[in-house]
This record gives structure tokens, sequence and C-alpha cells, in this order.
């Protein structure tokens, strides 16, 4: 039985014993999760997950066709594309990620997932690069913070479930005194 069945069979079982608020907690967990695991593979963090495979092969692919141009210069170049790319839907930046099917990016809740998530990283490496950071470290920041805003989406969500556990068990002692 994976997450979201239990979740269900406990907002269930909350319901039916007439923990209807509790019930309704765990149904807002439980929509929070499954819109947190679908940004993760067709969203935000897929985005991420894909665009740090662009990252790292527009630097090999560039490093491999000139072998003796500096470092810093590739990466600018990398850069330069990828900028062009938050520009323009129709770029080659996707020539970077792997041959696989992109066709769960093709819906519009991944559209606008994915254009909120370009703005965020674009304003993030902007800041980065302003205060001074190498592109590449700056890009590097970037990717870290977005992904970090999953992790701390994940810890909301468990807090979620920890006020529902301490509401229903205060209910359920509230109960059972009144039993005796």
């Amino acid at each position: 039985m994976n997450l979201c069945d239990q979740l269900i069979e406990v907002a269930s079982t909350l319901e039916k014993s007439g923990f209807e608020k509790e019930a309704l907690s765990v149904d807002g967990v439980l929509k929070g999760y499954l819109i947190n695991k679908t940004a993760q593979f067709v969203g935000i963090q897929g985005y991420w997950i894909k665009n740090t495979r662009c990252w790292q092969n527009c630097y090999r692919q560039n490093r491999a066709d000139s072998p003796n141009k500096p470092t810093q210069e590739i990466w600018q170049d990398c850069h330069k594309e990828y900028v062009q790319s938050l520009k323009d839907e129709n770029s080659t930046w996707q020539k970077y990620a792997s041959s696989d099917s992109d066709s769960n990016f093709e819906s519009n809740t991944s559209k606008k997932i994915i254009t909120a998530a370009k703005k965020d990283f674009y304003k993030t490496l902007q800041t980065e690069i302003s205060q001074g950071q190498p592109i590449g470290v700056a890009w590097i920041a970037a990717a870290q913070k977005n992904l970090d805003a999953y992790s701390s989406k994940m810890i909301e969500l468990a807090k979620g479930l920890i006020k529902v556990a301490g509401s229903w068990t205060k209910n359920a002692m509230q109960i059972s005194s009144k039993s005796f």
C-alpha cells in the first residue's frame, strides 16, 4: 500500500469515526502531496533535473567540440544559450536533454509550472551573478535553491500530518475519558 492509499484510508476512517475536521486536514495533506509529486515528475523539480542535464551536456558537448577553449568561456556560451531559451520557447536548449519522451511536459498545468520555475530560476540566477558569483556557481546556487523549496514543501506537509495526529489523539482521549 503506497502513501496515497494510506492517507485515503486514514481520512476515510477519521470521517467514519466523526472526525470530519481531521479527515479534511488529511485530505488537504494528500492533495498537497499529490501536487508536489506531480511537480517533481512533470513540473518544477523535473524541470530542474532536466535543466541540470542540459547544462551538463551543453558543457560536455562544447568542451568536446573546443578542447582548447577556456572553461569559463564554455560556461558563458552555455549561459548565453540558456538565457536565449528563456526568451524563446523554440530554442535549441532542449537538444542537450536526453532523448526521452517529454510528452508530460506538454500539458497546460506543466507549462504553467515550468514557466513559473523558469522565471524564479532566472531571477535567482541574475541575483547570484549580480552579487559577483561566476556563472557556474550562480547556476548551481539557483538550482539548489529551487530544489530545496520542494524539500521544504514536503516538510510542511509532514507538519500538517503531525497536527492531524495530535488533534486526533487529543479528541480520542477526550472521547475515551467521557466513556469512563
